[in-house]
C-alpha cells in the first residue's frame, strides 16, 4: 500500500532520525517568529498528505544533528535514503503538496484486508480505497500519483473498492488511468461535507452542488439534507456532482463571487466547477423540509440542460452599461 502514516508530525531526534528512511522534515526553532507562522500550515499538511512521514526536529534540543541541513530557520528538507532535497518554494499548503507529489514515489506493500479496516477505524478515516490485486505491475505504479488512500491487500482476482461512509461501491469500468483518477475523486470525500480549508483542496477536484447556509441558523436544513442524502448515493448524479455545505461567514467572498449573491440569499443552491468558476447555475431553496428533493431535481435539470448557465463577466458587463 501506500505508506498510511498517523495524522500529527513525528516528533524527531538522534534517536529516531534515522528510523524514517523517506521523510519529510521541518527543521524549526521554538523561539522562531517565521516557524510560529508556518505551525498551522504544516499542522494542515500533516492532515492531508500521508504518503510519507512528516517529522520535525527541533534544532535548539538537536543543534548537531539540524547543522548539516537547516543555516536558518524553518527549513523543510525531503529525505529519500541517502539523498536529501531542501524545500524552496513558498511556504503555502498547496505549494507544499504540489513538491510532495511531484517528488514522492508511493511505496507499495501488500496488507491484511482486516487490519486496513482496524486501522482506519482507529484513525477515523471514513474514506479510503482497497485494490484487491495479485500483484503491482506497470499499471498500478502509473496511477501512484493519484493513489493517497490506496491499500493493497492479495487477491487473484484484481477490484477497485471505495470504502465511503460506511458503504462499499466497487469500481466498474475497465482499469485504464483516468477511469480510476475519476473513480477516485468521485469517492475520496463524505456524500455530504462541509467545505473547509484542510478539505478545500480534495474538494475542488470536482464539479461542486454546494447548499450555501448559515449553519447556525440553517441546522434543520442541514439535517433534512443529512439524513435524505445516504438515500440519494449510488444516483446517477453522483458520476457528475459532489455535494457539499458551505458556511456563509466562513466563504463569504467565494460566495459574492458569484454575482450577484451575498450572503443574505442563504440558503440557496449552487453549482460549480472550481476549474471552471466564471459558469454557474443557481437557484433558490423553495422548500427547506425538502431540500434533498430540490438539490436532486436541480442536478437532473443541468445535467438535462434545461438550466442555463450564468456567466460572472456578465454582471461586470451590465455593471458597465450602467455607469455609461
Amino acid at each position: 500500500m501506500l505508506c498510511f502514516i498517523g495524522l500529527l508530525s513525528i516528533e524527531m531526534d538522534r534517536d529516531n532520525f534515522e528510523e524514517y528512511p523517506k521523510k519529510f522534515v521541518k527543521f524549526f526553532a521554538p523561539w522562531c517568529g517565521h516557524c510560529k507562522e508556518l505551525k498551522p500550515i504544516w499542522d494542515e499538511l500533516t492532515q492531508q498528505y500521508w504518503d510519507i512521514p512528516l517529522g520535525e526536529v527541533n534544532c535548539d534540543e538537536e543543534p548537531k544533528l539540524c547543522k548539516p541541513y537547516a543555516t536558518s530557520y524553518p527549513t523543510l528538507v525531503l529525505f529519500d535514503g541517502n539523498n536529501s532535497i531542501v524545500y524552496d518554494g513558498k511556504r503555502e499548503l498547496d505549494k507544499m503538496l504540489d513538491f510532495l507529489e511531484k517528488k514522492v514515489v508511493p511505496v507499495f506493500e501488500f496488507e491484511d484486508e482486516d487490519d486496513v479496516h482496524d486501522n482506519n477505524r482507529q484513525r477515523n478515516v471514513q474514506e479510503y480505497f482497497i485494490l484487491y490485486t495479485n500483484d503491482v505491475n506497470d499499471k498500478v505504479t502509473e496511477w501512484s500519483k493519484q493513489l493517497q488512500h490506496i491499500h493493497l491487500v492479495k487477491d487473484k482476482v484484481r477490484k477497485l473498492v471505495a470504502f465511503r461512509d460506511g458503504s462499499e461501491i466497487e469500481f466498474d469500468q475497465e482499469f485504464k488511468k483516468q477511469f480510476v483518477v475519476d473513480f477516485i475523486k468521485a469517492n475520496q470525500v463524505p456524500f455530504f461535507v462541509e467545505l473547509k480549508k484542510e478539505n478545500k483542496r480534495r474538494v475542488e477536484k470536482r464539479n461542486n452542488t454546494v447548499v450555501v447556509v448559515d449553519t447556525f441558523e440553517h441546522k434543520t436544513l442541514l439535517q433534512n439534507m443529512q439524513d435524505k442524502v445516504q438515500e440519494m448515493k449510488g444516483g446517477e448524479w453522483q458520476s457528475y456532482y459532489q455535494i457539499i455545505y458551505m458556511d456563509v461567514d466562513q466563504w463569504t467572498s467565494l460566495v459574492e463571487s458569484f454575482t450577484p449573491h451575498t450572503k443574505k440569499d442563504a440558503p440557496f443552491l449552487l453549482i460549480y466547477n472550481p476549474q471552471d468558476p466564471d459558469n454557474y447555475y443557481d437557484r433558490k431553496i423553495e422548500n427547506e423540509e425538502n431540500i434533498a428533493d430540490e438539490t436532486y431535481q436541480f442536478m437532473q435539470d443541468v445535467m438535462g440542460g434545461k438550466e442555463w448557465p450564468k456567466y460572472k463577466g456578465e454582471w461586470k458587463k451590465d455593471e458597465s452599461k450602467k455607469e455609461l
